[in-house]
């Protein structure tokens, strides 16, 4: 019987990989159990000599326990939303976010009581590089594009100038407290005052969106509320990054004068 027979009668293609794989591992198996059974042989006139052989298979959770626990997580985030969204009466009960959220504690507390030693840890750069493109991406992708640059001026003077806006507003009512002596007698310092309200100016409003949705909002200030949102965040990393170029800057000039 050809190919082409063994084909029609359903065998697929992968399923010929997937024995052909299993031949491989199986014979590598054997040959590594009689390598390791043999350990010595006799040659050059009844001298025994070990006999090398490598190691088919080799587990080391520790090199790769935080790729794995990372895919993990994510293909179990995943399987959750799937089954959220085949159960109906689960919207009654509980929103998506909250779903994720109950399941982001588990597996933290999951990952804390099983480990002496974290794995990975959260920190800017890993939000920066893996996670924040991720949301941008799904915003940008499920977004409508004509309406967006249609009011592309109005989200851009909403998202830039307004971030700016809150950012000078918060940062002066926060040093006028300080100036009051309403933070103590050490109060914080100007470019520290401006760098955490760089990192509060920015407003997500997942609430409204929500709202506006559920309501049938027009579409122009759906697009406008939306953009804003989507476009305030990268507005406040560059303010944030900024600020705490500053600070670093004044740390180092104080040092040097002290010296």
């Amino acid at each position: 019987m050809g190919l082409g027979g063994v084909f029609k009668k359903g065998v697929k293609p992968g399923h010929i990989l997937v024995i052909c794989l299993l031949l491989i591992v199986h014979q590598g198996l054997a040959l590594n159990n009689r390598s390791g059974a043999k350990l010595r042989s006799e040659e050059n006139g009844g001298e025994e000599e070990e006999i090398h052989h490598f190691q088919v298979f080799h587990l080391d959770f520790e090199h790769t326990s935080g790729p794995f626990i990372i895919a993990f997580w994510i293909f179990s985030a995943g399987l959750i939303r799937v089954v959220f969204h085949m159960i109906p009466k689960l919207h009654q009960i509980l929103p998506e976010s909250c779903i994720l959220i109950i399941y982001g504690i588990v597996i933290g507390f999951v990952v804390f009581f099983t480990t002496d030693k974290p794995p990975i840890t959260f920190t800017p750069e890993l939000f920066f590089l893996l996670l924040l493109p991720l949301i941008i991406f799904d915003a940008g992708y499920f977004m409508p594009n004509r309406m967006f640059f249609e009011h592309l001026g109005t989200v851009l003077l909403m998202a830039v100038i307004g971030t700016i806006w809150n950012m000078l507003t918060i940062g002066g009512g926060l040093i006028a407290m300080g100036k009051l002596g309403l933070f103590g007698d050490d109060p914080p310092e100007l470019l520290e005052t401006f760098l955490f309200s760089s990192l509060i100016s920015a407003v997500d409003p997942v609430a409204v969106l929500a709202l506006f949705e559920e309501i049938k909002a027009e579409e122009i200030i759906y697009i406008v509320v939306f953009g804003e949102s989507l476009l305030n965040d990268a507005v406040t990393v560059v303010l944030y990054d900024m600020f705490e170029s500053f600070v670093e800057i004044g740390k180092l000039m104080k040092l040097q004068l002290t010296r």
